[in-house]
């Protein structure tokens, strides 16, 4: 007997039909939504305004490059800013000082072939001088007076992702004029002796001290120093012709408890020398981008990096992106300016920057300060050892070492590893100086050692001291107590006089320059790499499943209801 269909029959049928249509269009939506997700390849901001030397009461200022890199369909947010961005008039000239002339930094897209890459080299009468593997990046020699228009000119050609000038960099130390000032109350006020209570560093770790090389016959250094590289005159032999690389050495990781000279934070961390600076002090961020793969690739585990200039770089932060990706803790000096500008590399995200502060824990008036600004550490008359002997340095560079020092401490335990971790530790337990929590000057505050190691080391088992042999190096000796710890001072090996070097360095205060033009284009160049679609997608098709399950419940009921009327129907 034929039954006929029912309403509800048909109204689940409907239902289910219906919910088929909604699934598809959902899913398309879905497929909509995780394509937009993904983000462009560069994204460039053109803000232009008016360009002012920082002042003390001043907003922080970018004084970004001047160079508008148009890559991947940028953004524009302004048509003035892009107008007047053209019209502003940047020569070789105003630049005299800033860059290393005749050099352009590039990067072609990984689509250019080879080809296509000589052809552009060859039309702006250019030469490949080197090439950095790692950050696919070519130095070019190019014609006298001509770096800007070449950066132009490469930045127009579509199979190339930026071209920039190689901007110089200069060390960030104030020489004192008073050699009576205090010798090393810098590892009093970091609580040191107190630190070294609890550890005192592995020789596991290792800091590479990008600068002027190190003086690699230095008895309370030349036992600790590892294989380095001169990026200055491509050789292995970064000796130090300066002074000032192997100040900050000292400061960081000079052989302590040996009787001999003066101690470093870190007594076990050995040292690997990256020559980036010449003996004048001045280098240039191509110098430094190579310095930063070379140390990350021959096993650093922190970087410091005492020098700093005012322009940012892509090559640059490419090299500290790389780094820090391979687990490197890389920190900076902010600058000796006494401006509202922490100078680059410190001003990168992920680098630790740091300011000075003098023996009464107060900000040192040279000292960069600025939302960048990360911790503070001694800086001001600080006694290390220096070409022939030892000296009192100032300057952003000294404070640096510092927290390299420990930074290097921490990185020899177990419990502590990423560099973000560690610098989180050291922001956490540093004593607040300025106004209360985070400010620009200070920004967390003082590094603390005993408060940073304490919770990382809590190994109940206690160690007692070694002193090995005069100018040996210490052996890898780490210091332990209980959780429950007792802090109490520790008297070092330190110097009973001071002993100042007979050659004088000849870098003045004040040597770092800001590039600054009537109108200055500020360009920000954000590299983000394809966001992968995230978690809220699944929630479109999981509807669309649900309905669909709805609908075959409310057709099976139906259709059952269906077969028992219609046998009912049929008897």
């Amino acid at each position: 007997m034929r039954v006929r269909k029912s309403n509800g029959f048909m109204m689940a049928r409907n239902v289910f039909y219906l919910n088929m249509v909604v699934l598809l269009l959902l899913n398309l939506g879905g497929t909509r939504l995780t394509s937009e997700s993904q983000t462009d390849e560069l994204t460039l901001t053109l803000e232009t305004s008016e360009a002012s030397p920082p002042t003390e009461t001043s907003a922080p200022q970018d004084t970004e490059t001047p160079f508008p890199t148009l890559i991947d369909s940028p953004t524009t947010t302004s048509t003035a800013a892009t107008s007047k961005a053209t019209n502003t008039q940047i020569s070789d000239q105003s630049l005299s000082g800033m860059i290393v002339p005749n050099e352009v930094l590039v990067r072609f897209r990984r689509r250019a072939t080879q080809e296509t890459i000589n052809q552009c080299i060859q039309s702006l009468g250019a030469e490949i001088q080197s090439y950095i593997e790692e950050l696919e990046v070519y130095i070019l020699n190019v014609s006298p007076g001509r770096v800007v228009q070449s950066v132009i000119e490469l930045n127009a050609c579509p199979d190339i992702r930026y071209a920039e000038p190689n901007y110089l960099v200069q060390i960030t130390d104030v020489i004192p004029n008073d050699s009576s000032w205090g010798l090393q109350y810098g590892l009093v006020n970091i609580r040191a002796p107190q630190g070294w209570e609890i550890a005192t560093g592995s020789s596991a770790v290792r800091i590479a001290i990008l600068d002027t090389g190190i003086d690699r016959t230095h008895p309370d250094l030349a036992n600790k120093i590892l294989t380095g590289y001169d990026f200055v005159n491509d050789d292995n032999n970064p000796q130090d012709d300066n002074g000032h690389g192997t100040h900050v050495a000292g400061i960081a990781a000079a052989i302590s408890n040996n009787g001999v000279g003066v101690a470093g934070v870190s007594w076990g961390a050995r040292l690997v020398p990256v020559k980036v600076l010449n003996s004048a002090g001045g280098g240039s961020y191509a110098n430094v981008a190579e310095g930063i793969i070379w140390a990350t690739d021959r096993g650093a585990h922190v970087i410091n990096l005492s020098l700093g200039g005012s322009s940012p770089s892509v090559t640059l932060q490419d090299a500290v992106d790389y780094a820090v990706s391979q687990g490197v803790v890389v920190v900076a000096a902010s600058g000796n300016s006494g401006s509202n500008f922490v100078l680059y590399p410190a001003r990168y995200s992920n680098v630790i920057a740091v300011a000075a502060t003098d023996s009464s824990n107060t900000r040192a008036g040279f000292s960069n300060y600025g939302p960048e600004v990360d911790l503070s550490a001694p800086g001001v008359s600080i006694y290390s050892t220096s070409l022939g002997g030892y000296m009192n340095r100032n300057g952003t560079s000294m404070a640096a070492g510092y927290v390299s020092g420990l930074a290097a401490i921490l990185r020899g335990s177990s419990n502590l590893s990423s560099p973000s971790a560690i610098a989180q530790q050291m922001q956490n337990t540093a004593l607040d100086l300025g106004l209360p929590g985070w400010d620009d000057f200070y920004g967390y505050g003082l590094i603390q050692m005993d408060a940073a190691i304490g919770p990382v080391y809590v190994d109940p088992t206690a160690t007692s001291i070694s002193s090995p042999g005069n100018n040996a190096a210490p052996s890898p000796t780490s210091f332990f107590s209980p959780p429950t710890f007792t802090l109490t001072p520790t008297q070092t090996s330190l110097p009973t006089q001071s002993v100042i070097a007979s050659s004088s360095p000849t870098i003045a205060p004040g040597e770092t320059a800001l590039l600054t033009v009537s109108e200055t284009p500020e360009v920000t160049i954000q590299e983000s790499p394809e966001t992968p679609p995230t978690s809220q997608n699944w929630f479109v098709p999981c509807c669309g499943i649900g309905l669909i399950l709805l609908g075959i419940l409310l057709f099976w009921r139906t259709a059952r209801r269906k077969r028992d009327f219609g046998s009912i129907r049929a008897r």
